[in-house]
């Protein structure tokens, strides 16, 4: 979510658009540096341009007085380049100065004698620089993200660049005693003295409203994102739903959009200046909304709902109404309708017990019998559900009852059985003995029933496999799933630490994950030109970060990592110099590859422990191999070649060696990340690969008989899956299953047939124990092996073809299975 400026640490980079495009620049101080020089209106959020504008003397007119000098006019010039809203934000201040011309060190004009303007150059004590002998002036306080002195690491946080170079830069100090002599910071960060006439950079500072609002990428000046996105708990197939959220001031309109389960990703539904919308149900199971704001030419931060269960349109009632019952003297009627045609299962509670659970009749009546309640009072609870096919839909009803209980006279004795006025009495003894209707009704009859019964035991079992990660046991070559989209995809654990810190930042310390598989094509730089700041393909890797859980975005580095800056160029920018980015592709020498071998491969990074070097057939060249769509396919590299302004470095389809290629064509996106070591985590995923937040469980157990011997029995399992199109033995396709599975047969209305494994025949590698059948206009028209595995509970499978119906994976197609299964598994 988006903070204010004012909370935002010194230290960050935030972003400012000058003339359209963002600018990054450096949090200097938060607050007033010092109340005896600086007047209130100094009091604020302190940023510095990270890089120079241009270079420009300091006073063309050779006096080094700072009112309506050269660099003040040019500054204050430079105040066009931002939008309204940021120039608003930049707050009209009067800075300490010395008033040069000669005066000595100690005239300083501070507070209210301070020199007003929006932009302007820092002062020597100001970057952290002071002088003892008093040639120069003390006309500021130093900001908290400089270090006082001139050692390495406080000329480190002086160092600014031109086009990409560090380059000399003015201070706003004079010398003093002096009428022309000026200070500036050198290229190295340390401090200079000359004339005013040079050109040396401009680096503008300014002082901004600290409330302003800035977003989770850096942006500042974005609107403020809606504190309530207001959604009910649940709504109905086919039925209107009403999303509302709450007014942000100053906002010209707002972004709505929707993820229902069936949605690959988020769907905008709406823009406007409305807060509410409503839209029809479609056939979904859940259903979740964000919306964001607009205003000024920015977006805020997404304000996400919860999820929303959806129900189908399936009338399910039980008759009558919620209520007392009052004294009972008959049995409990009801009767369970529903339009749709699916099983209803009804479960009867008597004070707090399942007593019964059945399959019920639509529309027949049903009963508790009175003599089944225990007297007193009490509650009965009915339960019924069914599934229309899109999910569970379940009502209840709720009674309460008094029940007079039997009264026998003080002093016993033997009573007639009589009806129609004559004695009757019962034939046997079992006969006398009254039991509840689903007993039969009497002793005899109950025993009868129990004789042949079953009983079951039942339990619950876990519905979801249960995949813990914790990357403080990593090891290189590991595969790490990851939820993205809400599908589990694997990554391989590539490095672990920081590779080399000559070269990498400290922030590059940690466990460097690399996406197995390549995600997409797409041009690695859309203008030709191979530089990669604000290039085609780290845009795109930016946007990868919010498809992951939010754990998972949590996890993942902001780093700088070393990168050539290409153009033409073979200079590499290396430590905090290197590209700030959370996602980004590997570097050819990271992957293994050199120059001795590879010509015109810029030296941007260090091999990683999980890759080797190695050409054509060796072990290295085939760890770089990696597939899209279950196909080796060519992807890019960070790294440009050397000497020319447009190829960039690829990896090379099922060699994985190395070939240069122009920028804005179409090729593989493999995206890598650094995570925290720290990381851990627990998913529950199901058979098609999808996390889910929490386990769910479902009803199992064993058959006994009266004697406590377990019956043998085989559960019969359904579900369907749709078909994604990737294949391969790298790609297999599985299902996981309650009980042990001892046949599957896998079909789809498509003509591309079905398939058969025989389970018992499995092992826990792969084996041609599957059969693939395909048919056309109602004829056989051939079979196909197909590899098969079985570890547990799960059938793991792929096909000996290169089309995806013989690996039953076929994209968008829906299959069916069916699945004999064993509880416990079989013997």
């Amino acid at each position: 979510m988006a903070q204010t400026l004012g909370s935002v640490a010194v230290g960050s980079i935030v972003k400012i658009d000058e003339n359209g495009f963002p600018v990054n620049y450096i949090v200097m101080h938060i607050g007033n540096p010092d109340v005896r020089l600086y007047g209130s209106s100094c009091d604020g959020a302190w940023l510095l341009r990270q890089d120079i504008v241009e270079n420009v003397q300091w006073n063309s007119s050779s006096v080094n007085t700072l009112p309506n000098s050269t660099i003040m006019t040019t500054m204050a010039g430079y105040l066009g380049r931002y939008e309204s809203h940021i120039q608003s934000a930049i707050k009209t201040v009067k800075i300490p100065y010395h008033p040069g011309n000669g005066e000595p060190f100690w005239n300083i004009k501070s507070g209210e004698n301070g020199l007003e303007c929006k932009l302007f150059p820092l002062g020597g004590y100001e970057v952290g620089l002071s002088d003892p002998s008093g040639i120069m002036p003390a006309d500021g306080a130093k900001l908290d993200y400089f270090k006082s002195g001139l050692d390495a690491e406080a000329n480190s946080k002086r160092i600014a660049k031109l086009n990409g170079a560090a380059a000399a830069w003015w201070l706003r100090s004079p010398v003093s005693l002096s009428t022309d002599g000026k200070f500036y910071i050198l290229p190295d960060g340390s401090l200079g003295s000359t004339t005013v006439n040079p050109s040396y950079g401009a680096l503008p500072a300014m002082i901004m409203d600290p409330t302003i609002l800035v977003s989770d990428d850096g942006t500042v000046g974005v609107p403020a994102s809606p504190t309530a996105l207001n959604v009910p708990i649940q709504v109905m197939q086919g039925r209107q739903i009403t999303v509302s959220w709450s007014a942000v001031d100053g906002v010209s309109s707002y972004i709505l959009e929707r993820k229902a389960n069936t949605d690959a990703g988020w769907v905008q539904v709406y823009s406007g200046a409305n807060t509410s919308f409503e839209e029809t149900v479609g056939t979904w199971t859940s259903v979740q909304y964000r919306v964001k704001s607009f205003a000024n030419g920015k977006y805020g931060d997404y304000t996400t709902s919860t999820s929303v269960s959806v129900v189908p349109l399936s009338a399910l009632v039980i008759s009558g109404s919620d209520g007392s019952l009052g004294t009972l003297t008959n049995d409990v009627q009801y009767s369970v309708s529903s339009s749709g045609t699916s099983v209803l299962t009804v479960t009867e509670t008597i004070n707090g017990v399942n007593t019964r659970t059945f399959t019920a009749t639509n529309g027949a009546d049903n009963k508790i019998s009175v003599v089944d309640l225990p007297a007193g009072t009490g509650t009965i609870k009915i339960t019924a559900s069914t599934n229309p096919g899109s999910g569970v839909v379940s009502v209840t009803r709720e009674w309460t009852y008094t029940k007079t209980a039997i009264t026998f006279p003080e002093s016993g004795g033997v009573g007639d059985l009589s009806q129609n006025a004559k004695t009757i009495w019962p034939k046997t003894i079992v006969e006398a003995v009254r039991t509840p209707g689903i007993w039969g009704g009497n002793l005899g009859l109950a025993l009868d029933k129990l004789s042949r019964s079953v009983l079951y035991n039942r339990t619950q079992q876990p519905k979801y496999a249960e995949v813990k990660i914790n990357l403080a046991n990593a090891t290189i070559g590991q595969e790490v799933n990851l939820p993205y989209n809400g599908k589990m995809v694997p990554h391989i654990v590539v490095h672990i630490g920081n590779p080399n810190p000559s070269l990498y930042d400290a922030s590059c310390d940690g466990v460097w994950l690399l996406r197995k598989d390549i995600v997409e094509n797409g041009a690695w730089n859309s203008s030709g030109v191979n530089t990669l700041p604000n290039s085609t393909i780290m845009t795109t890797m930016a946007g990868y970060v919010a498809n992951y859980a939010s754990d998972v975005r949590a996890a993942i580095k902001t780093i700088k990592v070393p990168y050539c800056v290409g153009n033409g160029s073979g200079t590499i920018n290396s430590g905090s110099n290197g590209l700030e980015c959370k996602v980004f592709p590997l570097g050819g020498y990271e992957l293994g590859l050199t120059t001795s071998d590879n010509p015109g491969i810029p030296i941007d990074g260090t091999r990683l422990s999980y890759f080797e070097e190695g050409g054509i057939g060796t072990s290295g060249a085939k760890k770089r191999i990696a597939y899209l769509n279950g196909v080796a396919s060519d992807y890019f590299t960070r790294s440009p070649g050397t000497g020319t302004s447009e190829n960039v470095l690829k990896i090379e389809g099922s060699y994985g060696t190395n070939v240069f290629g122009a920028s804005d064509r179409n090729d593989g996106i493999r995206p890598a990340f650094i995570v925290q070591a720290t990381f851990t985590a627990t998913y529950y995923i199901d058979h098609q690969g999808v996390a889910h937040n929490a386990q769910e469980y479902v009803d199992a157990g064993t058959f006994e008989d009266i004697f406590g011997n377990i019956i043998p029995m085989v559960s019969i399992e359904t579900g369907s899956y749709i078909g994604t199109g990737v294949i391969g033995e790298n790609n297999p396709s599985s299902l996981t299953f309650i009980g042990t599975p001892v046949f599957l047969l896998i079909s789809t209305t498509k003509t591309h047939g079905f398939g058969i494994f025989n389970c018992l025949a499995l092992k826990n590698t792969f084996s041609l124990f599957g059969y693939v059948y395909m048919n056309s206009s109602d004829t056989l028209q051939s079979s196909a092996a197909a590899a098969a595995k079985l570890e547990g509970k799960t059938v793991s499978w792929y096909g000996n073809d290169a089309n995806p119906y013989v690996q039953l994976n076929e994209s968008g197609v829906t299959y069916y299975y069916t699945a004999l299964t064993i509880p416990g598994g079989a013997t």
